[in-house]
């Protein structure tokens, strides 16, 4: 790409269809996505386990632009949470699992989804 061209988004742009649920319509359901350990999760699994995550978020009122913390390790469940979050068009922050006593507080109030 020349640097001086711009990259054009349309005008609703959610991550989680771009880096997921894109796969699924393109026939990936059972195409390994992600690795962890010993285990494997497929698209379609990632996908089911996002959507549970995001209607639990709904549940407990969260919504489009509202700001979401994820203080979990690097697992399969980061990474569902994530996908979760921007399916229903929240805002996630992650902090590392290290510091979860310590930020879980500060943290919210500095994440933004606008900006």
């Amino acid at each position: 790409m020349n640097p001086t061209e711009s990259i054009q988004f349309p005008e609703r742009f959610n991550m989680a269809d771009y880096f997921l649920y894109h796969n699924l319509e393109e026939g990936r359901e059972n195409k390994v996505c992600l690795y962890f350990k010993d285990q494997t999760h497929t698209y379609g699994e990632t996908a089911r386990m996002s959507n549970r995550v995001g209607s639990a978020l709904r549940e407990v009122g969260v919504d489009i632009e509202d700001r979401v913390l994820i203080v979990l390790p690097d697992c399969p469940e980061f990474v569902w949470t994530w996908f979760g979050a921007a399916r229903i068009g929240a805002s996630s922050r992650s902090s590392s699992w290290a510091f979860r006593r310590t930020i879980a507080c500060a943290r919210p109030r500095r994440t933004s989804s606008a900006g």
